[in-house]
């Protein structure tokens, strides 16, 4: 199969949050944690609205809760944007070629293929697939039955 991509800024922000994504027991040890943080927080808020009086107890899992709050939601997508930014390549069009051995990736500057054994691991959600070199490097693939931008 082959398919001639043109990636956008939020292609990137979504390949960032996909890429953070950890595994399925780390996924649910991470929403307990979430749960008991905004239990907790839940019964501190109760408290001071009752009694008037708010412990200083409080003031860390608020600014805990603000400080991930503004990573993950204004932090994260600004420097992803800023990369795409940045880096002309991401701009560019390039074709992707499936075969049986790999993936063959062809751009303006360049060829380059990669054997499926080569790679480290992969993600996927509805709008990407990650093919990842290392950790620190991946391959974006956007899958092209749900986006139209992509011509097969």
């Amino acid at each position: 199969m082959k398919i001639t991509v043109q990636l956008e800024a939020a292609d990137l922000v979504r390949h960032r949050w996909l890429a953070m994504r950890p595994r399925r027991s780390l996924a649910i040890a991470a929403w307990i944690v979430i749960g008991l943080f905004l239990l907790g927080t839940s019964f501190g808020t109760y408290e001071w609205i009752v009694t008037g009086d708010m412990h200083s107890s409080l003031f860390w899992p608020l600014g805990l809760g603000a400080y991930f709050a503004l990573l993950f939601f204004v932090v994260v997508p600004r420097r992803a944007k800023r990369i795409f930014r940045q880096q002309k390549t991401l701009q560019r069009p390039f074709t992707l070629e499936f075969t049986e051995a790999g993936v063959r990736n062809e751009a303006e500057n360049g060829r380059a293929e990669m054997k499926w054994p080569d790679f480290h691991k992969w993600k996927a959600n509805r709008s990407l697939i990650l093919l990842f070199h290392s950790d620190a490097l991946s391959n974006i693939v956007p899958t092209p039955l749900i986006r139209g931008r992509c011509a097969a």
